[in-house]
């Protein structure tokens, strides 16, 4: 396609050997599906490399290094003994829940308002179907194995709390990506009205402070934002 031969073909030599690709976009560029790039015989991009999106090179970074933090604490419990892996083994497995969900937060009209700003006018719905979603996973997972929060429950200070005893996390609900200032794109979840300490704005410089052993992060979300894993 044109977009292929404009935007990856000049960096092809680059890419000899490369299985994983970051992509970090600039304005419009949010909008183009870059796995979806076709690449003549080759067939689409999403077919050549693993392909993962970062907000910004400063956040690329962040990432990169919480990533070296969890290697390195991950080699230095395999280093310990056989008793200590095994009673960590049983403690993840059954003592402490594997996922963490949490779909369609209650959102009011003044944080929808909050979230938005400096972004296209548009409605922040409810997300019924995100609700089905998260109690779905709950039911694959086990009620022994999850936490599902849904509504009034899904609340920003229980994702703090509570994010780091989890391996996998699944939010379900809007997120609005700032490409301008990436730090401050941020999932919109629920707070209580009497908790000035937080807004229900979970940004992304405070997602990088939390103490995460997460395997597995995910985002199902509004068109405003694109999936970041890492």
């Amino acid at each position: 396609s044109q977009l292929y031969e404009l935007l990856i073909k000049p960096a092809e030599r680059q890419l000899q050997g490369i299985k994983k690709l970051c992509i970090v976009p600039d304005g419009p560029l949010w909008n183009l599906p870059f796995q979806a790039l076709l690449a003549g015989d080759k067939g689409y991009l999403l077919e050549q490399y693993a392909i993962f999106y970062a907000p910004s090179l400063s956040v690329l970074r962040e990432m990169e290094r919480k990533g070296s933090q969890l290697r390195s604490a991950q080699r230095q419990h395999d280093a310990g003994s056989a008793q200590k892996r095994m009673m960590t083994k049983v403690s993840y497995g059954i003592s402490t829940p594997d996922l963490f969900a949490l779909g369609n937060p209650t959102l009011s009209a003044e944080k929808s308002a909050r979230a938005r700003t400096g972004v296209r006018d548009e409605t922040l719905e409810p997300l019924p179907e995100a609700e089905k979603e998260v109690k779905s996973l709950g039911q694959l997972y086990g009620p022994g194995r999850s936490m599902v929060l849904i509504g009034d429950k899904a609340l920003e200070e229980t994702v703090k709390a509570e994010a780091g005893k989890f391996q996998v996390m699944h939010f379900a609900t809007h997120a609005i990506l700032d490409d301008r200032n990436p730090m401050y794109s941020k999932i919109l979840l629920s707070h209580k009205e009497d908790n000035a300490g937080e807004d229900g704005l979970l940004e992304t410089w405070e997602i990088l402070k939390l103490n995460l052993k997460i395997d597995q992060f995910s985002d199902e979300h509004d068109s405003e934002c694109n999936i970041c894993e890492n």
